[in-house]
């Protein structure tokens, strides 16, 4: 079964100098590799589940006066899933601190669940 999608808010990716370096490696089964070797998860495990996450579309958003996780951080988690080859769509906001934008963000995140079928209106 695929999962639908991926949603963040206000958030950030730890490990960036790896996550970096995994979107130098250009083919994907030497990626899988070195994710195995950090993680230490199957090859096959490892296979099935990076393929399918490439799929599966994420939807992470930030407020740019957020005071817990600051902007530049979101900005970085989405350039990396996306040197990765994940589907982004990335929301930016201009008020709704270390919360999810109203009423534009929660507009958003709906058009990205109905977009995908996720649920009906």
């Amino acid at each position: 079964m695929q999962l639908g999608g991926f949603v963040r808010f206000c958030s950030w990716l730890p490990l960036q100098e790896k996550i970096a370096d995994l979107a130098k490696i250009s083919e994907k089964r030497d990626r899988l590799r070195h994710v195995n070797s950090i993680l230490d998860v199957s090859p096959e495990t490892m296979g099935n589940i990076y393929g399918s996450c490439l799929d599966t579309p994420i939807f992470p958003s930030h407020s740019e006066d957020d005071e817990v996780v600051p902007v530049k951080h979101g900005m970085q988690l989405c350039n990396s899933l996306e040197k990765l080859g994940f589907k982004v769509t990335w929301k930016c906001y201009e008020k709704g601190s270390h919360w999810i934008n109203e009423p534009e963000g929660v507009d958003d995140l709906v058009g990205f669940l109905h977009d995908r079928s996720l649920f009906e209106l």
